[in-house]
């Protein structure tokens, strides 16, 4: 047979192969050496002298493998590749490229070659094992696939490196990751999915419908054009992307033309992605923005069960974690959770456990080494802060109804016993619930801290209280504006007995309902600073006033306040940064400090008079 060997120059590589960030140790074998040459084994059946099917390619491949160098393999595109199943071993270094129109050709440009592996005896299209191995898949359709087991287009055991680029991963169906199961033996394995690579219309009988990622590994998603959507896990958790302990995916591409890099899933449980501990590990799920003007989005996703968005697990001694930075999750669906579901476990001898939600904070010391979300900031991995005026840290438009629309008694952010709620900053905007936020506890549940800072929870329809406090659990609210939300009967905040609340720096405006039904011990009760539509409901209350705000645009859903609005300058000075990352505590001449310069609610104001975002109430005479 044919084996090409090409001068290392000669031959131009992906760009993601040489310039993306965490392949180091990848690009290092494609710099060009004198002596240093490369081999291309050629698949076509119509062309002479080169190899008529993939496997024997494959094969040849290895045999010739230099470990300082990859090696191709090219597929024509010019016939069906049907009941294939591809076996690769050991093997370190090869590049399988499709889309070349024949034999002759030497740049696929943007086409593709379909790889199926419908017939093959229920086998994966792609099935890769053993000791570091490093394989990329560029150019391919890889689709037909129906496996029992584990893996339906791809099935990576062992130790090495995976990268897809350019490829899209269809219509496959296993038991669990029907698009692909990525396994990472104790030496571990990493998986790229790179610019135009796809994972669509995947199925698992149980769980991960588009990819799962279990043991030592790691997947990554940076780059722009990736879509994991349209996927489904029938039986279990992660409509798209399912993570098992201590398997950990950091998520940072804008998505698809415009569509969230995880979107339109549906599982029973975490309908875009869940994190599922194991074998007392963690699983962490990371998402950040790496392109300022599309930030990482999990949008449109369905759960039959809990965790619309995300679904968080929890076992004993190990939990489910969202480390969300310059993110949107927004339009999922699901009975519990709409959003984000952390749930909790229980045994009689221990106390419970629960799931972990961090929005724009890196988690406290005790808990960082285990989720992960700190030690490697994201700004290694290239994370930027969305650009201004583009829309981010938002939780909008979620839903918590069945699987025929009919609403739940569900939320928009569920937190069961001993599971987390943190936020700084960020948005409840359009979301329609039983209640927006549910934390409740038992009675083996540790004190887990849970609180929310500069946040805007506004124009939400919920069928009860917008804050639901249970069982003993405690939560902190700190420079929030609450306003402009449908609640249908009871109060904006419900504490029940022996739960805590703390309420400080923050608006309540929402005339025609109470604040607070808190029915707790008056000492685990604290009220300061706050303006509110009334104050009836909040006895004991420090620094707090019965007011009403005036906005720039309410409108039109611009909660800043006025120039001339209550609660500017109003608080003691506190540092940190508003909603929109402008700084707090910013003393303005023209308002004289009631306690201090610091602004209540979601922003500060940062201009000293009329700016030109202010439409209302901006001459001085219509506003307080």
């Amino acid at each position: 047979m044919q084996i090409q060997q090409r001068n290392r120059v000669s031959r131009q590589r992906p760009a993601f192969l040489t310039l993306a960030v965490g392949l180091v140790a990848l690009a290092a074998t494609l710099v060009p050496k004198a002596t240093g040459a490369f081999a291309v084994f050629k698949v076509d059946p119509y062309c002479p002298g080169v190899y008529s099917n993939i496997q024997d390619a494959v094969d040849a491949a290895a045999a010739y493998a230099d470990a300082d160098y990859f090696d191709y393999v090219w597929i024509a595109n010019n016939v069906s590749y049907s009941n294939q199943h591809i076996v690769i071993n050991d093997q370190r270094t090869v590049i399988i490229e499709g889309g070349f129109a024949d034999c002759n050709d030497f740049d696929p440009g943007t086409e593709h070659t379909t790889i199926s592996g419908a017939g093959n005896g229920g086998y994966p299209v792609f099935e890769i094992a053993g000791n570091n191995s490093a394989v990329v898949l560029l150019n391919l359709n890889i689709t037909g696939a129906q496996t029992s087991g584990s893996g339906g287009g791809i099935a990576f055991a062992g130790h090495g490196e995976l990268d897809i680029g350019q490829t899209n991963v269809y219509l496959n169906q296993a038991n669990y990751g029907g698009g692909i199961n990525f396994y990472g033996d104790s030496n571990g394995a990493t998986l790229y999915l790179w610019a135009d690579a796809t994972l669509l219309n995947n199925t698992a009988n149980v769980s991960g419908g588009g990819v799962r990622v279990e043991g030592s590994a790691r997947l990554y998603a940076l780059q722009q054009q990736t879509w994991i959507g349209y996927n489904h896990a029938n039986g279990g958790y992660g409509g798209g992307v399912e993570i098992l302990g201590p398997a950990r995916a950091d998520i940072g591409s804008g998505g698809y033309n415009g569509v969230g890099v995880i979107s339109y899933n549906d599982a029973v449980d975490g309908g875009g992605a869940a994190a599922i501990p194991a074998s007392g590990n963690d699983a962490t799920l990371r998402i950040f923005t790496t392109d300022p003007a599309n930030p990482v989005q999990i949008d449109n996703n369905v759960a039959s069960g809990t965790g619309g968005g995300v679904y968080l697990g929890a076992t004993a001694i190990g939990s489910g974690n969202l480390c969300a930075f310059d993110f949107r999750l927004h339009d999922n669906a699901g009975t519990d959770g709409a959003a984000v579901f952390a749930d909790t476990h229980s045994e009689s001898f221990y106390d419970d456990n629960g799931g972990r939600v961090f929005l724009n904070v890196s988690p406290p010391s005790e808990v960082m080494f285990g989720t992960g979300c700190g030690p490697e900031s994201p700004p290694t991995l290239g994370a930027v802060d969305c650009a201004a005026g583009t829309p981010c840290n938002e939780i909008r438009g979620n839903q918590a109804v069945d699987l025929n629309a009919v609403p739940t008694s569900g939320a928009v952010i569920s937190a069961g016993s001993a599971a987390g709620l943190q936020g700084d900053p960020f948005s409840l905007r359009d979301n329609a619930a039983a209640t927006l936020i549910r934390l409740y506890g038992g009675s083996n549940a540790p004190y887990v801290a849970s609180v929310v800072r500069n946040c805007l929870i506004a124009d939400n329809h919920t069928q009860h209280e917008l804050i639901s406090i249970h069982d003993g659990r405690g939560f902190g609210i700190n420079g929030c504006t609450i306003t402009h939300n449908a609640i249908d009967n009871g109060y904006v905040i419900y504490a029940n007995t022996s739960s805590g609340l703390t309420l400080v720096n923050s608006i309540i405006d929402q005339p025609g309902r109470s604040v607070l039904d808190y029915v707790g011990e008056a000492a685990n009760r604290s009220i300061d600073y706050v303006i509110a539509n009334e104050t009836f409901t909040l006895p004991g209350a420090q620094h707090t006033q019965g007011n009403t705000p005036v906005y720039v645009d309410a409108a039109n859903g611009d909660y800043h306040l006025g120039p001339h609005s209550p609660g500017v300058d109003y608080a003691p000075t506190q540092a940190g940064s508003d909603l929109d990352g402008n700084p707090r505590s910013v003393d303005l001449a023209s308002v004289a400090n009631l306690y201090g310069p610091r602004d209540l609610g979601a922003y500060e104001r940062q201009i000293d008079g009329c700016g030109a975002a202010d439409t209302l109430f901006c001459n001085g005479f219509d506003a307080p």
